[in-house]
Formats: C-alpha cells, sequence, structure tokens
C-alpha cells in the first residue's frame, strides 16, 4: 500500500515479524515475510526502515529463525551502510525563543543500524568480519557520541574474531586520527570543565576500545598505531583511564 498513510500499515505489518522471531517460532512461519522484509529496508519511509531493521535484528539472533537472512548478509549490510549516513536533510531547526536547537531526525536510525551491524557480526561472523565494517566505524567515530558507543562496541566485537585479523590488520592505522580527534576532543572538555562526567564516559570507552587494538597492533608491529599509543599515553588523564581499563579498575 502506497497510498497517504500507507507507511504506518507496513510499519506495523514488519514489525510484526520481529514479534514472531522473538517467540522463537518455527521459520517457516517466517519464510514467506522474508522479501517484503528485505524489500521494507530499502522503503521510502524511514519509520519503515526502522521497523524492518528491528525485525532483521531480532530474526538474526533468534535461535530458530537466524539462518533466514544468512544468504542476503551483502544486501542487508549495503542498506546498513546507506541508512547509517548522516543525511542533513534530516536535520530540522527548531525555534525556541531565545536560541534555536538543531534536531536530528536520522540518529535514532542510525544508531540502529549500527546496532543491527553488531547483531549480523555475531550471527554471521563470516560473512560480515571485513574492511568495510572499518569504513563503518570510521564513519561513526565523526557522528555522534551516542553512535560512537555502538562503533567501539563493533571494533571490539570485530577485533575478537580471530580468524577476521588478517582480514582487517591493513586498516588497523586508518583508525589512529579519528581516535585521536576523539580523545583530544574529550580532554580538552576535561581540562575546560566543560561536561566532565560525560568526557571522562567516552574516554573510557575509548580506553577500552584501543586496549583491544593494542595487542593486535604491537603483534603486527604497526609503527603508527604504536607510535600513537606511546603519544596518548604522555596525557595524564588519557593515561590514568587507560590504567583503569588495563587493571580492571574501570567503574563501566
Amino acid at each position: 500500500r502506497k497510498e497517504k498513510e500507507g507507511w504506518r500499515v507496513r510499519a506495523a505489518a514488519v514489525s510484526a515479524v520481529r514479534f514472531a522471531a522473538a517467540k522463537q517460532c518455527q521459520p517457516q512461519a517466517i519464510l514467506p515475510t522474508k522479501d517484503a522484509v528485505l524489500a521494507c529496508l530499502a522503503d521510502e519511509e524511514l519509520q519503515v526502515r526502522k521497523s524492518a531493521l528491528h525485525s532483521v535484528n531480532v530474526v538474526c539472533l533468534s535461535v530458530t529463525c537466524t539462518e533466514i537472512f544468512r544468504a542476503h548478509t551483502d544486501y542487508i549490510f549495503e542498506r546498513i551502510r546507506e541508512d547509517s549516513k548522516q543525511k542533513p536533510e534530516l536535520i530540522r531547526e527548531v525555534d525556541l525563543g531565545p536560541f534555536k536547537h538543531k534536531v536530528d531526525d536520522g540518529l535514532p536510525l542510525r544508531k540502529f543500524a549500527y546496532t543491527v551491524c553488531t547483531s549480523l557480526l555475531a550471527a554471521y561472523p563470516e560473512e560480515i568480519a571485513s574492511p568495510a565494517l572499518i569504513d563503518l566505524v570510521l564513519q561513526g567515530l565523526a557522528d555522534n557520541e551516542d553512535v560512537q558507543v555502538i562503533c567501539c562496541q563493533l571494533l571490539q566485537d570485530l577485533c575478537s574474531w580471530s580468524f577476521a585479523l588478517f582480514r582487517i590488520i591493513g586498516r588497523i592505522g586508518d583508525i589512529v586520527e579519528p581516535f585521536d580527534r576523539c580523545i583530544m576532543r574529550c580532554i580538552k572538555q576535561v581540562q575546560a570543565k566543560q561536561q566532565v562526567g560525560r568526557a571522562m564516559d567516552m574516554l573510557r570507552l575509548y580506553a577500552r576500545t584501543l586496549k583491544v587494538v593494542e595487542p593486535i597492533a604491537e603483534a603486527n608491529q604497526h609503527k603508527m598505531f604504536v607510535d600513537f599509543m606511546s603519544r596518548v599515553m604522555k596525557d595524564s588523564v588519557f593515561a590514568s583511564v587507560y590504567e583503569a581499563a588495563s587493571s580492571g579498575r574501570d567503574p563501566l
């Protein structure tokens, strides 16, 4: 149904799939809807795409239905890459009288796209673990901090698959500049006493993520990454956070 308000029907229909999968239904119950769910990933309406991603997320993690989308991981990942991009047309300005506030209507969809990617990696690691995930992480590290949190988890998960390391080791150097930028921004906030709690939380996140990547880079004698770590560890704020993460005293 493409008539006005028809998107609500599509969103409701595709959402029903995730409720069925959450109940561990048999795959035969969901298979007839597979093509429609995949089509909804490219729907013109943002809410329909979000609902479709939600259903894919639940299905791929379902004990009984996980195999349904295995043959379609390339297409699903392509849609994730599209919906994880920042889109200026989804940013609107709200007039609050004395000042104006920008609202990013695309943020919830981007966050969910990255979340679904972590689920795809968990469900289909052989199909999903690739240098393309590093591109997604790099994109996310330039996004909202909520997106950065998911991206750091995605990178940690990717590094946990030993078979995937040879696929991504050539891209380790690419994460240096984004992490450097993020860390320096948070250190400046701490020094200026601006949003210190949030800045420290983000520093702990970056530290935990780099702690996972560092042994991989060192084992492969990745000079660019090793030099980067030596440099950022000279900052007392980050060094203390990193030490806490290394010793298990990280409160997060």
